[in-house]
């Protein structure tokens, strides 16, 4: 990333925390690099979760009796706080993703219901991703992480339809990122932000007309589709149900300060070579 990039993130993080009190999930303990690195049981499989947000990387040993439906990870797509999402079909693994597995883990199991419920209206709703099934599986006792906590954990997962293409961050950030070296033009790198933020805001204005509000609405949880052309939400683990105009208003502000943060920064860029 570079320092405007960062720059971004720090913001949107920061103005996030400001309006609705969110602070980013650490970790209860950290393994060492060599214990992460070790082969694992044929009987387990390990969610890696972390090293975003500023939270530490950490695993979890999760049965794998608990992969039920006959789902087999194939290959990791993304990774985030507390959860990490998994290409689960086909078996092909050089074939392109049809359905996605996201593995998290949670302190109370209503909170993983929750999340789950939310996906799924989402998704009938045709914001967010189709959700196939769900389900949750108690963290093994004997588990590392589950003794230095002396708390019990849930690990829950959630089959969804891929909705593939681009995030909103990563479009907005390779227009700043051809702009500044000269292979588009800065009306070209404007409208494509312009056509981003059209597409996330329509997206988000629709959850909150269903009555809820993400309450982690960063540009990465904005997937661009092009057929149709549209935005498509996902990570509902923050989401809340609720008709509070201010706070749906302060969400979507937040959204607003970052594309303006783009914008003016291709207004630098124009003037620069004028």
């Amino acid at each position: 990333m570079n320092a405007f990039t960062d720059t971004v993130n720090e913001r949107m993080i920061a103005q996030r925390d400001a309006f609705f009190g969110l602070r980013g999930v650490v970790s209860v303990s950290a393994p060492k690099r060599k214990a992460r690195e070790q082969k694992n049981p044929d009987d387990e499989i390990v969610l890696r979760v972390g090293g975003y947000g500023g939270a530490d990387e950490y695993y979890i040993p999760v049965d794998r009796a608990c992969l039920r439906g006959g789902y087999k990870i194939e290959r990791e797509l993304a990774r985030g706080v507390t959860s990490t999402i998994y290409c689960v079909e086909p078996d092909d693994a050089a074939a392109p993703c049809t359905r996605v597995l996201k593995v998290s883990r949670y302190h109370a199991l209503e909170d993983f219901s929750d999340e789950a419920d939310i996906a799924k209206r989402m998704g009938v709703a045709g914001i967010g991703p189709r959700v196939f099934e769900n389900w949750s599986c108690k963290e093994d006792a004997n588990s590392p992480q589950f003794n230095k906590s002396r708390r019990p954990f849930f690990v829950g997962f959630i089959v969804m339809e891929y909705v593939g293409q681009e995030p909103v961050g990563n479009v907005v950030t390779a227009a700043m990122k051809n702009v500044k070296n000269g292979i588009i033009s800065p009306d070209d790198a404007e409208k494509a932000v312009a056509s981003a933020m059209d597409a996330t805001l329509v997206a988000l204005n629709k959850m909150h007309k269903f009555g809820y509000a993400h309450r982690d609405a960063h540009l990465n949880n904005f997937m661009l589709q092009t057929d149709p052309p549209r935005a498509v939400i996902i990570d509902f683990g923050n989401s809340i149900e609720t008709n509070d105009e201010t706070e749906q208003q302060e969400e979507a502000a937040v959204l607003r300060s970052l594309f303006a943060l783009f914008t003016r920064r291709i207004d630098a860029y124009r003037q620069t070579r004028s």
